[in-house]
């Protein structure tokens, strides 16, 4: 079974699933429900991609304080994603 996403990509049902089960993995280490959406909305997944002030406009916040939002929530969903890539090494290693 093949499925369209984007710009006429043709990738399969699975690798859908398999991405939005990164999406929300990387989407969990963020801290309050309002970050994971600024990074949903600034990048398009599962809804159109917005702009800064689009967002700040829906928030009551200045654009750059929703730069400043989406930055600290990529640094969280990074060194999360680094943890848990470092826990499933040391797990491996040990055959846990």
């Amino acid at each position: 079974m093949e499925a369209v996403q984007g710009a006429g990509e043709v990738i399969s049902a699975d690798k859908l699933m398999e991405r939005k089960v990164l999406i929300d993995q990387c989407l969990s280490f963020c801290r309050q429900p309002r970050e994971a959406d600024i990074v949903c909305r600034s990048y398009g997944v599962g809804m159109p991609k917005q702009t800064l002030n689009e967002i700040a406009a829906d928030y009551s916040l200045t654009p750059e304080r929703i730069r400043q939002i989406k930055m600290r929530a990529l640094r969280r969903m990074k060194a999360g994603a680094a943890r848990d890539a470092k826990l499933e090494e040391r797990e491996r290693i040990l055959g846990l």
